[in-house]
């Protein structure tokens, strides 16, 4: 009898933890994802600087952890889309990216889009996002 309660209550441990999501510290105190919020990008792997880039705007990036959601502008052109995030693990589903369509010089907007799609982890640092590609850091933001 001894082996079967105690079989029941490792069964019911096991099945409680489920349906708890990996936070792994990427929370604040009050809960929120450290995650959630607007973004400036402050680099670009593929640029040496970012006025190399971007003349008139710099990219800007909202994301919304509880409806996994991704907006912004890309230097010239606004866009959204739906991200999959747990963990430190970070990827933007590229189906569901749409964007508007205009004519932009210089070639910025398609780097940082195309940059994006290519994250597939996070960290953040002292107040710093970096989306990473492997071990490579590809674009880092501050807080907006």
């Amino acid at each position: 009898m001894k082996q079967l309660v105690g079989l029941f209550f490792l069964m019911s441990l096991m099945t409680s933890c489920n349906g708890v999501k990996d936070v792994t510290a990427h929370n604040t105190a009050d809960g929120t994802s450290l995650l959630e919020g607007n973004w400036e990008l402050e680099y670009i792997v593929s640029a040496p600087s970012l006025e190399a880039l971007y003349s008139k705007q710099i990219p800007e990036m909202r994301t919304e952890v509880g409806k996994n959601t991704i907006s912004g502008q890309d230097g010239c052109n606004r866009y959204s889309g739906t991200f999959q995030s747990q963990g430190n693990r970070f990827q933007i589903d590229p189906a569901s990216m749409i964007s508007t369509k205009m004519f932009c010089e210089g070639g910025g907007g398609q780097a940082f889009t195309g940059t994006l799609g290519r994250v597939d982890s996070y960290v953040i640092t002292d107040g710093k996002l970096e989306l990473k590609s492997g071990a490579e850091v590809v674009l880092r933001f501050h807080r907006k």
